[in-house]
């Protein structure tokens, strides 16, 4: 592995990652950080869909399934 690719464990800094951005222009980094700040954005709301839809369907369940699913959710299995 190179110097430039190093992970410094110490920091956690991944110093290929800033020497990358370092050669960006300005435009080019405004860029990359627009385009993680949409990926962040869309896995919270594909999170959120995924957690409603649950919801949704734990509520047509009957209540004693519904207690074992909260329970394994909370819990794990009860093995």
């Amino acid at each position: 592995m190179s110097e430039e690719t190093k992970i410094d464990t110490r920091s956690g800094v991944d110093r290929g990652l800033i020497a990358m951005f370092l050669k960006m222009s300005p435009e080019e980094r405004l860029r990359a950080n627009d385009e993680a700040l949409r990926t962040i954005q869309e896995l919270r709301d594909a999170y959120r869909r995924q957690k409603a839809k649950l919801k949704q369907n734990l509520s047509t369940l009957p209540v004693a399934a519904r207690r074992q699913v909260e329970c394994y959710r909370y819990c794990g299995p009860l093995l």
